[in-house]
């Protein structure tokens, strides 16, 4: 006895099992998620809209260390094919940054925040169970950094005046979706991304920052 795709109980002899599992194509098996429940009027999905809530930490630089944080992020997926989909990912974060100057100054000098757009290309893998959808992907992105220096360095270093340049980055990613209705999924997904900025002194030279960032998060995604 086995269970048919429309719900259905039949019974079939051993070998005509086996013989319609290997021919049947696999592409029919295989399909991206479906955003109808009735199976007369379903539709591949076309795209997809999501949301994203990750801990965020940035490996800490020669000089520099960071705060890891929650990281906030919005995604748009467009679907290529079954296999391959196009994601638009705009993020936000917020983070303390310490400097450890011995016999200088050792301390927090202020706050980064930034903002990203980043797009990726993720191969999705084909698998029988509908339910579980694992993915991995790669991308770039930019990141708007905006450093606001804090009271205590302005008031010890009157004068000076830090600020941390634009980011461009490339970033690998991988995860998987659970399916709780057809056209909705909770996600697990972890990436990093490679990022170097330029940090600006007012009146001084100016030093290669390392913004490399792990995330680990959980999402919500609805399918259309």
């Amino acid at each position: 006895r086995i269970r048919l795709p429309d719900g259905s109980i039949s019974e079939y002899d051993r070998n005509e099992v086996i013989k319609f599992s290997s021919s049947r194509p696999f592409r029919e098996i295989y399909e991206r998620p479906e955003i109808n429940a009735n199976p007369n009027d379903s539709q591949p999905a076309r795209g997809a809209i999501g949301f994203n809530f990750s801990y965020a930490s940035i490996a800490d630089d020669k000089w520099f260390s960071f705060e890891d944080v929650p990281f906030f992020g919005l995604t748009l997926t467009a679907f290529l094919d079954d296999y391959f989909s196009l994601v638009l990912e705009g993020g936000y974060l917020k983070t303390d940054v310490n400097i450890d100057l011995p016999f200088i100054y050792s301390g927090n000098i202020g706050d980064l925040t930034q903002i990203s757009i980043a797009a990726s290309v993720l191969f999705h893998a084909p698998l029988y169970n509908r339910k579980i959808w694992p993915y991995f992907g790669v991308g770039a992105g930019y990141y708007f950094n905006d450093f606001d220096q804090s009271p205590t360095v302005t008031i010890l270093l009157p004068g000076i005046k830090a600020s941390v340049d634009d980011s461009f980055g490339f970033l690998v990613k991988a995860g998987v979706e659970f399916f709780i209705i057809p056209s909705a999924s909770l996600n697990l997904e972890f990436s990093h991304v490679w990022s170097e900025a330029e940090g600006k002194i007012s009146g001084g030279p100016s030093v290669d920052i390392d913004l490399n960032t792990t995330k680990a998060g959980i999402g919500l995604k609805f399918y259309f």
